[in-house]
């Protein structure tokens, strides 16, 4: 009888303190909102509030790019084109890829722009040629001799007037991404010349834009309009006496092959362009506008860095093929230039005005 009471006793005590350790286990629980509302009291609450964050990580939709270019693939600029799209894919993981269609492939550079304008194809690189077709109030940002550096063109674009460029790019169908540096446009030429006078009969072969014509026409030259994939064939048989372009453009097409001189006109420094269908790019959310920005930086930025430090070596490549190098007497050049653009800015590009936009040179 003794012993059943002791067991008795000994199965009281424990169901006693069983009880006891259930009720402390839930106390935790009961807490467990105050505690998550306040995740920097606990590292515990912190860890499990950031999981969600970590799991979902950015919302890239899935696209293919298809991007023209009328430049040679060798060009820095051309080759950053086609960074950008393995920058995409690598960091989209596999959402964002695309295809690069280089050297006028995907037709001319008038063809690209007009393809992405109305969503032929997603999107392009390309100069100054796209200002003057769809907003050619704004075509003093690539015009020769009125910007005096690159840095001057950005601090334009960087300005309320290149707000207002980007605005009348995006009402015709096109969004501005971020840029390259070609360097300096300068000259080739079968004939020297120093001077705004010595053009005169000067064939010279331009790409299709009216106001370059009109502004070399104004400085002496005879202008004719050739495709850039044309360029070659129109210096070899003699169509064209002389062209422009950056250095990366005439060795890329060895143009020293077909021309005696490289006259240093270094005329201007005009940002090119990724830009893209501003259908297709109000159609990408937050985090995929984000990363294609970032990767076209990334990327022209890299093939500006390879233009530029390559300036002296494209110099000696065209001496090397056969070129001599001509300098030009620029103030003769500046004042020429000075009378057109007193005459355009008002008539022609009355966005802004001629000192608005000097007064913009940081180096001045």
């Amino acid at each position: 009888m003794k012993k059943l009471l002791s067991i008795a006793l000994v199965l009281m005590m424990v169901l006693a303190l069983a009880s006891c350790g259930s009720k402390e286990a839930a106390a935790p629980a009961a807490s467990a909102p105050a505690a998550s509302s306040t995740p920097a009291s606990s590292s515990s609450s912190s860890s499990s509030s950031s999981a969600p964050a970590a799991a979902s990580g950015p919302d890239y939709q899935e696209h293919y790019f298809e991007l023209a270019t009328a430049y040679a693939s060798g060009e820095p600029c051309a080759q950053g084109a086609i960074q950008f799209m393995q920058l995409l894919e690598e960091r989209s993981d596999g959402k964002l890829t695309g295809q690069v269609y280089t050297d006028g492939s995907a037709g001319t550079e008038q063809d690209q722009i007009q393809l992405v304008a109305t969503g032929g194809i997603d999107c392009a690189l390309g100069g100054s040629n796209l200002i003057d077709s769809y907003a050619p109030k704004y075509m003093f940002i690539g015009s020769p001799f009125v910007l005096n550096s690159f840095e001057h063109a950005v601090a334009v674009l960087n300005s309320d007037i290149g707000a207002g460029l980007n605005a009348a790019l995006e009402a015709e169908g096109v969004k501005l991404l971020p840029y390259c540096n070609r360097g300096y446009r300068t000259t080739t030429s079968n004939i020297p010349f120093s001077t705004p006078a010595e053009l005169n009969g000067i064939r010279f072969r331009l790409p299709n834009m009216p106001t370059w014509v009109a502004m070399w026409e104004g400085l002496g030259a005879s202008p004719l309009t050739v495709a850039l994939p044309e360029l070659y064939a129109a210096l070899q048989y003699g169509t064209a006496d002389a062209s422009e372009g950056p250095l990366t453009q005439i060795t890329s097409y060895k143009l020293y092959e077909v021309q005696d001189y490289l006259v240093q006109t270094n005329h201007a420094s005009d940002p090119t362009f990724i830009y893209i269908n501003t259908t297709l790019w109000n159609s990408f959310n937050e985090d995929t506008q984000n990363l294609i920005w970032e990767c076209a930086q990334i990327a022209m930025d890299d093939s500006t860095q390879v233009a530029i430090t390559n300036t002296e070596a494209y110099i000696k490549e065209c001496q090397e093929g056969g070129m001599e190098v001509v300098e030009i007497d620029r103030t003769a050049f500046e004042g020429k230039i000075k009378e057109i653009c007193n005459d355009l800015f008002p008539n022609n590009w009355d966005v802004t005005t001629y000192d608005e936009v000097l007064a913009l040179d940081p180096n001045k």
